[in-house]
């Protein structure tokens, strides 16, 4: 993890340089620590005084009765959510990030596309809102220059699918990208990066055509459609009291 909040959580954000050279080496014994800036565990600087080695701040040892898809995507560790970190923090305007998509053209394109992917029957709107509070909890809003077309293609890799009545196979999405590089790599020109569909149990791709999809804001835009029948139905109601 490239960054912590300094001495509480949401405190000020450090490199681990920054960090040690605000706290000393005795920075325990004081009792002051440095805080994930996503999940708010204390995490431990690494590396800082070692040429050889990149400095970090690394999460503790991963609790094994932990469900994979609630590791903190800070944490790096998880091969559902490799390179899935934040290349720097923006509080102030991932609150104002928070808002716009909450406005409800852009919910409902939201939920559109979503539901595109996860096929009808697998995301209900009860099932999206709890995307979003995924989202809150990991504070996806706030990783820095995060565009809003991004949102979506995000919540689909916060959460499980496919269990409803309807299906007989538990699905999930994952990036494809450089694991080396933080989500940033995702929204930049001239990447070739992609959301892919696989099967649980096993992780072998989903076999449909739109799978894996390019990640493009132009790609969003096609796959939501048109998602007037979203926002001016009882869907869109429903998703305007988030």
């Amino acid at each position: 993890m490239l960054y912590a909040c300094y001495g509480r959580p949401g405190g000020p954000i450090v490199t681990p340089e920054k960090f040690m050279a605000l706290a000393g080496p005795d920075f325990r014994a004081k009792g002051v620590l440095p805080y994930c800036p996503s999940c708010d565990e204390a995490v431990d600087p690494y590396g800082v005084h070692s040429p050889q080695v990149t400095s970090r701040f690394d999460h503790q040892n991963i609790n094994e009765l932990q469900a994979p898809w609630d590791d903190c995507l800070e944490a790096n560790r998880s091969d559902r959510y490799k390179g899935m970190h934040a290349d720097g923090w923006d509080y102030s305007r991932g609150d104002a990030l928070r808002r716009q998509f909450f406005e409800r053209d852009n919910i409902c394109q939201a939920y559109a596309f979503c539901l595109t992917l996860c096929r009808k029957g697998n995301l209900s709107v009860s099932e999206f809102k709890a995307l979003t509070r995924i989202a809150d909890h990991k504070k996806i809003w706030a990783y820095q220059d995060i565009p809003l077309w991004i949102i979506p293609y995000i919540l689909l890799t916060l959460g499980n699918f496919g269990s409803g009545p309807q299906s007989r196979f538990p699905f999930h999405f994952v990036l494809s990208k450089s694991q080396s590089k933080g989500l940033s790599q995702i929204w930049q020109p001239n990447q070739k990066c992609y959301l892919k569909k696989v099967f649980s149990a096993s992780g072998d791709l989903v076999k449909t055509s739109d799978n894996p999809l390019v990640i493009s804001h132009p790609q969003l835009e096609e796959t939501a459609g048109d998602y007037e029948w979203v926002s001016s139905g009882p869907v869109g109601a429903m998703l305007g009291g988030i």
